[in-house]
């Protein structure tokens, strides 16, 4: 096989890696309760709530976390007294200023080093939770809500987006896949509406429906370098580049012939073996030679991404 023949694979973390200002996943658990405000009973909102109140604990502390929940309160509250329209528009303006902060957490309250245990203990219990909220709703409904979540954010950066589409057209032997914690039906939304680019393969977090396509509140969490595994050995590739911010992404890297760093909410680079090769705007090229590559926060994943696979 040519090398221009060579099929190569582009794995991506969505959360801190393509959307980097923000976690999809819980803005969408934010804006669930308002885009369908007939289907969410007071307790769904109010397990929801401490859905995201817990991602708040864990990046920050106690007061993280109801200073979160009491926000979503006060949204809830002006909803009943106005309009659907008039939430969703605060929730609009909320989250364009964490988007301006670059975090959808406080800096003075992030850890430095969050241990791989603790990030699965949060992990899970924010799906137990989300599973709790969902269970009894139908697929299709929460479908709909999610696509008019998505709808209404700008999750990807302009050059990370641009790149993705270059390089997805100039090259018919490039597949792009997205491997995530988040619920598929999330995942599966981002990549058809938020993304130009094709994507070959999404997998992300799977509930479990029942005959009548509605959540039991079973789900199947994700290994991510299994997951790696078993596609490479289903399509075969003769590359492959993998790209996150969390310790669970750095464990692709024992199977991608490339890890991309990315500095997002996992703090990454606390994990990260030298030697690798951080990656500048204004001298791209400089990764070229490097099996791995720190991306830091100025930096647009795109840049990094043209340099290494649009030649």
């Amino acid at each position: 096989m040519s090398k221009s023949d060579s099929k190569t694979a582009l794995c991506l973390d969505v959360d801190g890696t393509l959307y980097r200002g923000g976690s999809v996943f819980i803005e969408s658990l934010s804006y669930l309760p308002f885009v369908q405000s007939g289907h969410w009973s007071p307790t769904d909102r109010h397990v929801l709530r401490q859905a995201i109140g817990l991602v708040g604990r864990y990046y920050g502390n106690a007061w993280t976390e109801k200073r979160w929940q009491i926000t979503l309160r006060i949204v809830d509250l002006l909803q009943r007294i106005g309009t659907d329209e008039i939430a969703l528009s605060l929730l609009d303006t909320l989250r364009e200023f964490q988007t301006q902060l670059n975090s959808v957490i406080d800096p003075e309250y992030t850890f430095n080093s969050p241990s791989a245990s603790d990030y699965d203990e949060m992990r899970i219990s924010l799906l137990t939770t989300y599973a709790k909220a969902i269970t009894t709703h139908h697929q299709s409904e929460l479908r709909t809500a999610i696509n008019d979540i998505i709808s209404r954010c700008t999750l990807i950066d302009k050059t990370t987006a641009t790149a993705l589409e270059d390089i997805s057209t100039s090259s018919s032997s490039l597949d792009i896949i997205l491997i995530t914690d988040m619920p598929t039906t999330i995942a599966e939304t981002f990549a058809s509406e938020a993304i130009e680019a094709p994507i070959q393969t999404t997998v992300a977090t799977r509930f479990e429906t029942d005959q009548t396509e509605r959540f039991t509140g079973e789900f199947h969490s994700i290994n991510k370098s299994e997951m790696l595994t078993t596609l490479d050995e289903q399509h075969d590739w003769d590359r492959i580049v993998a790209a996150g911010d969390t310790i669970r992404d750095l464990r692709m890297r024992s199977i991608a012939d490339r890890f991309i760093a990315v500095s997002g909410q996992g703090q990454i680079n606390e994990y990260l073996q030298k030697p690798y090769v951080t990656a500048t705007g204004s001298n791209p090229e400089i990764i070229n030679n490097s099996r791995d590559v720190y991306v830091p926060s100025e930096v647009p994943l795109g840049v990094v991404l043209r340099a290494l696979l649009l030649k």
